[in-house]
């Protein structure tokens, strides 16, 4: 599955406020379009669901917003996250 310019501007976006949406969604997953928030949960699929619901397409980031220290969470996301985009939805 290869990633749109939209999913990786919404990546880039959930990088630049990741502390934000890290206390606002404490860990949850959620899903962004456009640099907006459109779906929140505690499971992946519900989030994936909702997202694609909302967005009528695929073109839409999803991460996961761990409690734990900013150096930490980011080397298990970007794992987590070569991991999703690997699969096809």
């Amino acid at each position: 599955m290869a990633m749109e310019t939209a999913q990786i501007e919404d990546l880039k976006w959930i990088g630049e406020h990741y502390s934000e949406l890290q206390r606002k969604y404490p860990d949850m997953y959620i899903a962004v379009k456009d640099g907006k928030v459109i779906a929140v949960g505690r499971k992946f699929g519900e989030v994936y669901n909702k997202a694609k619901k909302l967005a009528g397409e695929k073109n839409f980031a999803i991460d996961y917003m761990l409690t734990w220290p900013l150096s930490t969470k980011h080397s298990l996301i970007t794992d987590f996250k070569n991991m999703i985009f690997s699969l096809d939805f």
